[in-house]
């Protein structure tokens, strides 16, 4: 009966590993007919945004000075430097790559927390989650670098780009009072303005491109699915089965992402590059197993309440 009941919401689970996995494939589809990547940005938060207004417009601002800082803080690492170098990061590498980099950004996040909260000692499965981990990413880029002879920045703005996905992870521990709405849209906001000048030192974008109904509708996908509903309707999902249920489908992004690239953009990937796939994804796996003290303090628990002498 309780399977009958949860059945949907791992359904649910599954549509929006696939609509995360289809966002950078949908990215460089705007790409081929002539947007730029801080244009794709600009767009996609604006359309987002709207969303989110719709969806949290009870309250305007933060409930202090310091608050709105944060969150603008919060925007600014989101849009313009996580997705912006996310995007610029596609138009150098395959689309896989960039996935099973950004898959890596947990291990960040965790690293981040250690380095907070110095206390916390690592289990050896996270120790040797980490090693595979990063194993794998050398054998991903030695793929995309050597094998099919890409340029090295790709994937250093992946790379670069997952890091600052990690820290904003960890920054939203300092606005977790607010609801995960209201962070949203506050973080889309700022992130709005704070693209605007990345987005005007780009190359123009034909306005005319969104006259296109292929065009329009992909960016529609992109700013409903990816970026606004998917998180609402995953969040959704975890509560009715419970967070560890469905987590572990994220590793589903990266693979689905690679299968994608190969099918609609004829990006390949060699046995090295599959290798690499599977031990970073098994290594943050491996890692996540021993980390439940990051997860705690990143869902709002007080480290200093936490035993030092247990390790996560």
């Amino acid at each position: 009966m309780q399977t009958q009941r949860t059945l949907p919401y791992f359904l649910l689970a599954l549509i929006v590993i696939v609509a995360w996995g289809f966002s950078n494939i949908a990215t460089k589809y705007l790409y081929a007919h002539g947007m730029g990547p801080y244009a794709v940005l600009a767009v996609r938060t604006l359309m987002a945004y709207g969303i989110l207004i719709l969806l949290c417009h009870d309250k305007l601002f933060a409930n202090s000075l310091v608050d709105e800082a944060r969150l603008a803080l919060l925007g600014i690492l989101c849009v313009p430097i996580y997705h912006g170098l996310e995007n610029i990061a596609l138009t150098e590498a395959h689309a896989g790559t960039v996935s099973v980099v950004m898959a890596s950004a947990p291990l960040l996040t965790a690293l981040l927390v250690i380095l907070r909260w110095r206390a916390f000692r690592l289990h050896w499965m996270a120790k040797l989650g980490s090693c595979t981990a990063v194993t794998g990413l050398c054998l991903v880029a030695f793929d995309d670098l050597v094998m099919s002879d890409l340029p090295t920045e790709g994937f250093i703005l992946a790379l670069i780009s997952a890091f600052a996905w990690a820290v904003y992870t960890a920054l939203l521990k300092s606005v977790h009072s607010y609801s995960s709405l209201f962070v949203a849209r506050k973080a889309f906001g700022w992130g709005l303005f704070a693209v605007m000048p990345f987005f005007l030192a780009e190359d123009p974008t034909d306005i005319q491109l969104l006259s296109d109904p292929s065009v329009f509708m992909t960016l529609v996908f992109l700013a409903t699915g990816p970026t606004t509903l998917c998180t609402v309707l995953w969040q959704r999902a975890s509560q009715a089965t419970g967070t560890d249920a469905i987590r572990n489908a994220v590793f589903l992004i990266p693979i689905i992402t690679i299968i994608a690239s190969w099918w609609f953009l004829d990006e390949g990937m060699s046995f090295v590059g599959i290798m690499g796939t599977l031990m970073v994804l098994c290594g943050v796996w491996s890692a996540d197993i021993g980390m439940k003290r990051v997860s705690a303090v990143l869902a709002g628990a007080n480290p200093k309440q936490l035993s030092a002498k247990t390790s996560f």
